[in-house]
């Protein structure tokens, strides 16, 4: 089995946003990490889909 890695998301931002203007920015920011989020998550999800299919060809193709 394959050693799980330590993925992170960067983003600009304040780890504690004072004014409305820091805050405005720390939630743009964890915006962009969520889009960046959800498209992994897609792509994944295509990844998966495409070897089911694959593999589903593949046991087809054996099975007669």
């Amino acid at each position: 089995m394959r050693k799980i890695e330590n993925c992170k998301i960067e983003y600009f931002g304040f780890e504690e946003p004072q004014t409305p203007g820091e805050i405005d920015l720390e939630i743009h920011g964890l915006n962009v990490a969520i889009a960046e989020c959800n498209k992994r998550i897609a792509t994944l999800k295509q990844s998966l889909l495409l070897a089911k299919m694959v593999a589903e060809e593949l046991n087809n193709d054996n099975n007669g």
